[in-house]
């Protein structure tokens, strides 16, 4: 009995070391879009002074393996928008790497993460680079990731913006003559375990203007209210929408209604709404708050500032 209460013990403990062997190994993140670079450029482009062409290929001598090089000290190179581009939410709390390194001393880059669905885009300044592989890395979350104009995502222009993440631009933007840029091994990996991005309130800004009678684009306009709504964080907060126009008084009065239409820039629709019977006064106009339905954002509710109508 005691010869098998010891083998019971033995076994046990084996079990428990194996147990905390087994919980103590790192799991690989999952990786959503990379690039090697070890068999071609992967359809990655750069744009010099001399225009937009494919990213110059090095068979050998990346880390390890393939790389591409820009070939010139001012350089951005484009990852892959067909590889690339894409929903990247549910990289939310993961990561951004990429290998980079100079041709020579005093060369440094920028790396930033851009979007089809918001203004909102991320910067990172490398600082100077050295002339070996370095691996830059960018937590994806508001912690790890700040805007170009150096201030802190909101959590509603950082879900906009990985819902529309349409790839990674590497800006070498050195002084011609000097160090050309390469890159090698970039990817985007989602966290060990999942996590929900926060949604949050997207701003909006709304405009009006009033036009009693005058030539626009040679179409003579009169009676008219002409306006636009915008939402540089988050995109998905536009398309077709009603618009209400009100006359100030002690209690607005509503004179009517406008559907926005779509515009050359993404960011901003507008509206036109023709004047029937004219009271003079202040007018404004006004949206309701709604949700983006491609990113769950509160979209909120904006108000023009008033305009006279005499």
């Amino acid at each position: 009995m005691k010869t098998l209460a010891l083998l019971l013990g033995l076994v046990g403990a084996a079990l428990v070391l194996a147990t905390i062997g087994s919980a103590s190994v790192a799991q690989p993140s999952p990786i959503s879009r990379s690039s090697t670079f070890d068999s071609s450029n992967d359809g990655w482009v750069t744009v010099t002074k001399l225009g937009r062409r494919s990213a110059r290929w090095n068979a050998a001598g990346g880390n390890p393996g393939g790389y591409i090089t820009s070939g010139f000290s001012r350089a951005t190179f484009l990852s892959n928008s067909d590889t690339w581009a894409g929903n990247a939410l549910g990289d939310y709390g993961g990561r951004l790497q990429v290998d980079l390194k100079a041709s020579a001393p005093g060369a440094h880059a920028e790396i930033e993460l851009y979007s089809t669905n918001s203004d909102a885009w991320s910067c990172l300044d490398t600082g100077v680079l050295p002339q070996d592989w370095h691996t830059y890395s960018i937590t994806l979350d508001t912690t790890g990731l700040t805007r170009c104009d150096g201030s802190p995502f909101t959590a509603a222009q950082l879900r906009a913006a990985l819902v529309g993440f349409a790839g990674v631009e590497v800006i070498s933007p050195n002084n011609d003559p000097g160090p050309d840029l390469s890159v090698d091994n970039a990817s985007l990996s989602g966290p060990q375990t999942p996590v929900t991005a926060p949604t949050g309130t997207a701003t909006r800004s709304l405009t009006l203007r009033y036009v009693g009678g005058a030539y626009l684009h040679h179409v003579y306009v009169r009676h008219r209210f002409l306006g636009r709504i915008g939402s540089l964080d988050d995109f998905s907060c536009l398309g077709p929408m009603k618009v209400t126009i009100f006359r100030n008084a002690k209690k607005p009065v509503e004179v009517g209604t406008a559907t926005t239409r779509t515009t050359t820039r993404p960011a901003w629709e507008s509206f036109s709404f023709k004047l029937k019977t004219v009271v003079k006064g202040s007018y404004y106009a006004s949206v309701t708050n709604s949700e983006s339905p491609l990113d769950g954002n509160t979209c909120d509710a904006a108000r023009s500032k008033g305009v006279r109508v005499r």
